[in-house]
């Protein structure tokens, strides 16, 4: 399950722009830059001390530092009123095919000249 966690890590860094240095103890103890390049990744288990050498550096911008979670939030709220305004013009649709158009009643009801 470790190793699952190492590959979050990576995207965390892509994500907010910066360096993570994660340690385990039973998994990948190591370092991702923000363009999420592993600076240093050892698989440990119990007891292991491991020594690394991570350079310092600036976060990078991302649209994810600066925005948060806004569109995940704006598709949770408009999805309702996507699906309602889908479900009201099939109904609408249904409505216009089953009613008898006045095409149809033309034939039985001619004008007089």
């Amino acid at each position: 399950i470790g190793f699952m966690f190492w590959e979050h890590n990576i995207f965390r860094a892509i994500e907010n722009g910066f360096t993570i240095i994660k340690c385990a103890q039973d998994g990948i103890t190591g370092a991702v830059d923000p363009y999420g390049r592993a600076l240093a990744a050892v698989p440990t288990s119990d007891n292991e001390v491991h020594l690394m050498e991570v350079p310092v550096q600036n976060g990078v911008f991302t649209l994810f530092r600066v925005c948060g979670w806004v569109f995940g939030w704006i598709c949770v709220f408009l999805s309702p009123v996507v699906l309602v305004l889908f479900v009201w013009e099939k109904i609408r649709q249904k409505k216009r095919t089953s009613s008898p158009s006045q095409e149809a009643a033309a034939p039985y009801f001619r004008p007089m000249s």
